[in-house]
């Protein structure tokens, strides 16, 4: 993950982002993130894709709305979230939780 963030104070969305990141690098060293933060970093839609073995998800996070979580798989272009979540700590343990579920069967 790159350190490019400004995570000085806590209610800015890229620290709340930066937050969530570094705890899943730390619990999952081998998943692969991706981030697509926007111009405006107070205000603007984070979308943060996360690669882990076979499953790609997508975290969506909204100042005014909170955080969106997407299975890539069973989402279309212009689809909302599938789950939503107000807070940083529960869409985390929500990631966790999908993360550490056995593998989809080919």
């Amino acid at each position: 993950m790159s350190n490019f963030f400004n995570t000085n104070a806590a209610s800015q969305p890229s620290s709340l982002i930066v937050s969530i990141i570094k705890r899943l690098e730390k619990k999952f060293p081998d998943i692969s993130i991706k981030i697509d933060e926007p111009r405006d970093k107070l205000s603007g839609h984070w979308f943060v894709d996360l690669i882990k073995d076979k499953k790609h998800f997508v975290l969506e996070y909204k100042p005014k709305f909170g955080f969106g979580l997407s299975n890539i798989e069973n989402s279309g272009f212009g689809e909302g979230p599938e789950e939503v979540f107000k807070d940083d700590k529960l869409v985390y343990y929500r990631i966790c939780e999908i993360l550490m579920a056995e593998n989809d069967k080919d």
